[in-house]
C-alpha cells in the first residue's frame, strides 16, 4: 500500500506541476545538447589549435631560412659593390683625374690656361729626348661659346686623356706624335641600372715609334694611375731613320677614358622603346 501511495503522490505532483516539469526537462535536454556541442567544439578547437601551431612552426622555419638567404644575398651584394668600387677606382677616369673643371670662374678661360700648361710642360720634356710633336693649335677640342656645363666637362675629360697620352709618350720615348684628334663623347645606357650610363671619352692619336717603344707606350696605360683603354686601329711601316737606327712603325690608336655617370638626354631618347610593333 505504501508503494501505491507513492505512485499516487507522484501523479499528484505531476498533475500539479506538469508545465514546470516539462520546461525543466526541456531545458535540461537543451543543456545536454549544448554541452555535447561545446565538447565537440572544444575538441575541434584543440585540433585546429594544434594544426595552426604546427603550421606557424613550419612558417617560422621558412621565414628563418628566407631571412638567412636574404642576409646571404645582402652580403653578396655588398661584396659585389665593393668589387665594383675597387674596379672603378682603377678604371674610372674621374677617380684619379688631375684635370677637372674649376669650381668657379670662367670655364673657357680656365680650359685654355690648363691646356697651355699641359702642352708647355710636355714640350719642354719632349725636346730633351728629341720627340717630335705637332703644334697645340693643330689639336681641335671644338670649344665654342655656347657649350653647356656638361659639354665643358667632356672637354676637361679629353684634356685628362691627353695628359696621360703625353706622359706615356715621354716615358716610352717614342719618336714622334704625328697628330691628336679629340672625338665626341660616346654614351651607352646600362640596362641593369637606368640611372647610370657608360661614358667613353675618346682621343685619336697617330705616333711613330720602334716596335719596343710602341709596346711600352701601349702597356703604360694599364696602371691604375694612368689607365685608359687603347684600341689599335692601324699599324704600318714608317720612314727609315736617317741615322740608320731601328725601323719605325706608324700606329694609329684610339685612347678611351671610361667613366660612369648619369645618362645624357640624347642617350635616353635613343634608348626609349619604339611605339608599334615590338621588334
Amino acid at each position: 500500500n505504501s508503494a501505491w501511495e507513492g505512485v499516487l503522490m507522484l501523479q499528484a505532483i505531476w498533475q500539479a506541476n506538469r508545465p514546470f516539469i516539462i520546461r525543466v526537462a526541456a531545458g535540461l535536454a537543451v543543456f545536454l545538447i549544448l554541452m555535447n556541442i561545446a565538447i565537440r567544439s572544444q575538441a575541434e578547437g584543440k585540433d585546429k589549435t594544434v594544426k595552426a601551431t604546427n603550421a606557424l612552426g613550419g612558417l617560422s622555419d621558412k621565414l628563418q631560412r628566407m631571412d638567412g638567404s636574404h642576409k646571404k644575398h645582402q652580403q653578396s651584394a655588398k661584396a659585389l659593390e665593393g668589387q665594383v668600387d675597387q674596379l672603378l677606382d682603377q678604371l674610372s677616369l674621374h677617380r684619379r683625374a688631375e684635370i677637372e673643371p674649376p669650381a668657379q670662374g670662367d670655364t673657357s678661360i680656365d680650359f685654355q690656361r690648363r691646356k697651355g700648361e699641359i702642352w708647355s710642360g710636355f714640350g719642354d720634356r719632349a725636346k730633351r729626348i728629341n720627340l717630335r710633336f705637332p703644334q697645340l693649335d693643330d689639336i681641335n677640342f671644338n670649344t665654342g661659346k655656347d657649350l653647356t656645363e656638361e659639354e665643358w666637362g667632356d672637354r676637361y675629360d679629353q684634356l685628362e686623356v691627353l695628359r696621360r697620352l703625353l706622359d706615356a709618350a715621354i716615358s716610352s720615348q717614342i719618336d714622334r706624335i704625328v697628330s691628336v684628334t679629340p672625338s665626341p663623347l660616346e654614351s651607352e645606357m646600362i640596362e641593369e641600372d637606368v640611372e647610370l650610363a657608360l661614358h667613353r671619352i675618346k682621343l685619336g692619336i697617330k705616333i711613330e715609334a720602334t716596335y719596343p717603344e710602341l709596346l711600352t707606350f701601349v702597356r703604360s696605360f694599364q696602371d691604375p694611375e694612368t689607365f685608359v683603354s687603347i684600341e689599335v686601329t692601324e699599324v704600318a711601316p714608317a720612314q727609315t731613320r736617317p741615322d740608320g737606327g731601328a725601323a719605325l712603325i706608324e700606329a694609329s690608336l684610339t685612347a678611351v677614358g671610361i667613366d660612369l655617370g648619369p645618362p645624357r638626354e640624347e642617350v635616353k631618347r635613343s634608348n626609349r622603346p619604339r611605339r608599334g610593333r615590338g621588334f
